[in-house]
């Protein structure tokens, strides 16, 4: 019985694992390096707006 609970834990832990990683969480760290390397000369108005801007652009 213990061993059916340790075997049904670490299938579960890898889903998360395999979730926490794909590909639907890149655009959002994208998009934060964009906002990071264009701290410059930009207010930070301007930085949130385009962070909006290529958030909506990365999902379509």
């Amino acid at each position: 019985m213990v061993s059916l609970l340790f075997i049904l834990f670490v299938i579960t832990a890898c889903i998360f694992t395999i979730i926490s990683h794909s590909d639907a969480q890149r655009p959002i760290r994208a998009v934060r390096a964009i906002n990071n390397a264009r701290i410059d000369q930009n207010s930070f108005l301007d930085r949130d707006m385009i962070g909006t801007q290529l958030l909506i652009e990365g999902f379509q």
